[in-house]
């Protein structure tokens, strides 16, 4: 990997890449509704993709880690 590429990029274009190939993906360490906003503009519709997000992880990071579950949910939903 470049070092002038992040590792949050990366990861971000390999998604993008396997989504665009239609490869089946499971996103683990997902901790916030801004990660999975994120990864939702990466993947279409076509392609299954399975989003974790890391209860245990979110709770130490974010305020609310409940709101942040249901807030996600929606949006797969949407």
């Amino acid at each position: 990997m470049p070092v002038a590429i992040s590792k949050r990029k990366f990861i971000r274009r390999i998604i993008k890449e396997l989504n665009n190939q239609n490869i089946k993906q499971n996103i683990t360490a997902v901790y916030s509704t801004k990660e999975t906003k994120k990864i939702f503009k990466l993947i279409n519709k076509k392609t299954i993709v399975i989003i974790s997000i890391f209860a245990g992880r979110s709770a130490d990071t974010v305020e609310d880690s409940v709101l942040e579950f249901i807030k996600s949910i929606k949006l797969a939903k949407s």
